[in-house]
C-alpha cells in the first residue's frame, strides 16, 4: 500500500515537471509569435505586378536603360563630317604682291573622308544601337528571373510557416494529452518528453522561418527597389509548365538567347570594321578656301591697286603605307574568328546549362507528383490511422507521435520540391531568353 502511494506521488510530481516544461514551451512559442510580423494593408500580391514594379523600378535595369538611349545619340555623330576649320593670318610685315600688300588673310577648310567610310561607321554605330538594346533586354530578363525566384523562394517560406503552425497546434493538443495520459500511467515518460523535443524544435524552426522570410524579404525589396523593411503580403500560389520538349529548348536558344545575338551583333560590326580597315587604301579629301585682303600700295601707281585675292585648294591623302592598312584588316578579320568560336563556346555551355536545368526541374516534377499522389495520401491515412488505434488503445502514443513527424516533413518536402520545380524552371527560361512557361497550377 505504502509503495503504491509513493509510486502515485512520484507520478504526480513528474506530471508537475511535465506541465511546467509544457508550459516553458509554449511561452516560447508565444514569444516566436510575438516575433512574426503582422500582415500588411494588401493581402494577396501577385507575381505579374511585381515584375512590372521591377521592370519599372530596378537601378540595374534603369542603367541599362540609359545605356541604350545613350547610344542612339551616335548615330548622327557617326553620319557627320569633321568640324570645318577656319584659320586667320595676320602678317606684321605685309608681303607686297603686285596689286599692294598682303595683310590678312582668312581661310576655311573642310575635310571629307571617303564617301563609303562615313556609310560604314554609321552602320556601325547602328550595331552598336542594337546590341545596347540586346543588352537591356537582357537586364529586363535577369530582373524578371531575380524577382521570380525569389518569389516562388518566399511563398515556399510562407506555406512552411502555415504548416509549422498548423503542426504546432497539433503537437500542443498532444503534448497536453499526453501528459494527462502519463498521470494515468497510460504512457511513458519518454513519449512525453518525446512530444515535447518535438514541439521545442517545431518553435526553433518557426523562428528560423521568420528570420528567413525578413531576409528573402529584403532581397526582393532590393530588386524592386524599395526600402529593405517593406512588408511583403501573402503570395498568391502559383506555378509554372513547360510546353516544349528537350531537343526544342536547345533550338529555342539558339534563336532567342539575348547572349547569342549580343555576339552576332559583335561578329557584324568587326565585319564592318574590316570592311571600314580595307577603305583604309583610299585617300581622304579636303577643300579649302583662301580670302587674302590687299592693301593700297604706297608709292606706286598700279591699274586696280588694293583688290582682294580669292584661292580655291584641293588635297588628298596618300595611303601610302599599304602594310599598316593590311595589317588593319587582318587584325579585325583574326578577331572576327575568335568571336565566332567565343559563339560556338557559349552555345556548347548554354546546352549543358539547359540540360542540367531541364532534368533537375523534371526530377523536382516527379517529387511533386510523387509526394502528392503516394507519399502524402499514405502519411495522411497512416496518421489518422495512429489516432484511431491510440483512442481505442490499440496503439501507443509514440507510434502517434510518428507518424505526425512523418506526415509534417512530407509536407514539407512536397512544398521544397515545388518551389524548387518552380525555380529551376525560371532559371530554364532565363538561360532560353524567352518567356516559354505557361502560369497556372501543373498537372498532377
Amino acid at each position: 500500500m505504502r509503495e503504491k502511494l509513493m509510486k502515485k506521488k512520484r507520478n504526480i510530481f513528474d506530471a508537475l515537471i511535465i506541465c511546467c516544461a509544457i508550459l516553458l514551451v509554449f511561452s516560447w512559442i508565444n514569444s516566436a509569435d510575438a516575433q512574426e510580423p503582422s500582415p500588411p494593408a494588401k493581402s494577396n500580391v501577385d507575381l505579374d505586378a511585381l515584375i512590372k514594379e521591377a521592370v519599372k523600378n530596378n537601378p540595374d535595369l534603369q542603367a541599362a536603360r540609359y545605356s541604350w538611349q545613350a547610344s542612339i545619340e551616335t548615330l548622327p555623330q557617326a553620319s557627320a563630317l569633321p568640324d570645318p576649320m577656319i584659320s586667320y593670318t595676320y602678317f606684321p610685315q605685309p608681303i607686297e604682291t603686285r596689286l599692294g600688300p598682303n595683310d590678312h588673310r582668312f581661310m576655311i577648310s573642310q575635310k571629307v573622308p571617303y564617301l563609303k567610310k562615313l556609310a560604314l561607321k554609321e552602320e556601325i554605330a547602328g550595331i552598336d544601337v542594337k546590341a545596347e538594346s540586346l543588352k537591356y533586354q537582357r537586364e529586363a530578363r535577369r530582373v524578371i528571373t531575380r524577382v521570380s525566384e525569389s518569389y516562388f523562394e518566399l511563398l515556399y517560406i510562407q506555406k512552411a510557416l502555415e504548416l509549422t503552425r498548423q503542426n504546432q497546434q497539433v503537437l500542443e493538443e498532444l503534448a497536453k494529452i499526453g501528459a494527462a495520459d502519463y498521470a494515468t500511467d497510460s504512457t511513458t515518460l519518454n513519449d512525453v518528453l518525446t512530444a515535447q523535443s518535438q514541439l521545442a524544435q517545431l518553435s526553433y524552426d518557426f523562428i528560423l522561418l521568420l528570420e528567413l522570410k525578413e531576409t528573402e524579404s529584403a532581397r526582393l525589396n532590393s530588386i524592386l527597389n524599395r526600402p529593405l523593411d517593406t512588408k511583403i503580403g501573402k503570395l498568391i500560389e502559383l506555378s509554372v509548365s513547360l510546353p516544349y520538349k528537350l531537343d526544342e529548348l536547345y533550338e529555342i536558344a539558339s534563336k532567342s538567347r539575348e547572349e547569342f545575338k549580343i555576339i552576332d551583333a559583335k561578329i557584324e560590326k568587326l565585319d564592318r570594321a574590316e570592311r571600314l580597315a580595307k577603305l583604309a587604301s583610299y585617300p581622304d579629301f579636303r577643300f579649302e578656301l583662301m580670302y587674302s585682303m590687299i592693301g593700297t600700295p604706297e608709292g606706286m601707281q598700279v591699274d586696280d591697286p588694293g583688290r582682294d585675292s580669292y584661292g580655291v585648294t584641293i588635297g588628298a591623302t596618300i595611303p601610302l603605307w599599304s602594310s599598316k592598312n593590311e595589317s588593319m584588316v587582318q587584325e579585325k578579320a583574326l578577331k572576327k574568328r575568335a568571336m565566332r568560336q567565343i559563339k560556338n563556346a557559349r552555345v556548347n555551355q548554354t546546352n549543358a546549362m539547359i540540360n542540367n536545368l531541364y532534368f533537375r526541374m523534371m526530377n523536382a516534377e516527379r517529387l511533386t507528383k510523387l509526394y502528392s499522389k503516394t507519399l502524402l495520401p499514405q502519411a495522411k491515412a497512416t496518421m489518422e490511422k495512429a489516432e484511431e488505434w491510440y483512442k481505442q488503445k490499440l496503439g501507443s502514443y509514440a507510434q502517434l507521435l510518428e507518424t505526425q513527424a512523418v506526415w509534417f516533413s512530407m509536407n514539407l518536402a512536397y512544398q521544397r520540391a515545388t518551389a524548387d520545380y518552380n525555380k529551376y524552371a525560371i532559371k530554364l527560361q532565363d538561360t532560353l531568353g524567352i518567356a516559354v512557361f505557361a502560369k497556372g497550377d501543373r498537372d498532377e
